[in-house]
């Protein structure tokens, strides 16, 4: 599977043992993504367009908004593939919650034989 048109070629500025050097790097091409739920425009993300579809619907469903596969009724993806249109059964209050603000917490635990240390972060999610 060749994945190199998902890919483009950029000149950086790396910072090495002291010094700054300009150098070509590879990064990933991501395009702005489009999901339609119902007719209205849910939200948009970055991201390679390939695998739309499960992309969509793999968010819906983590995001409880979807419970499962049988409540989607159509899925339509725009010929360039910045687009994705579909119609479900939805939970009206977790689609509500896609666009509140979310915090995480990350535990971050360092250690060795004889310590330990255990640092919560709370970080915007």
């Amino acid at each position: 599977m060749d994945n190199s048109k998902y890919l483009k070629q950029i000149i950086i500025d790396k910072y090495s043992a002291g010094e700054l050097i300009e150098k070509e790097d590879v990064v990933i091409d991501e395009s702005r993504i489009n999901i339609y739920l119902n007719g209205e425009k849910t939200i948009s993300m970055m991201c390679i367009p390939k695998n739309q579809e499960a992309h969509a619907v793999g968010f819906l469903m983590s995001e409880n908004v979807i419970s499962d596969v049988k409540d989607i009724k159509s899925i339509d993806i725009k010929e360039d593939g910045l687009e994705v249109r579909i119609t479900a059964d939805v939970d009206e209050n977790m689609l509500q919650n896609l666009y509140k603000e979310k915090n995480s917490y990350i535990w971050l635990w360092w250690g060795g034989s004889n310590w330990k240390y255990r640092r919560q972060c709370r970080s915007p999610f």
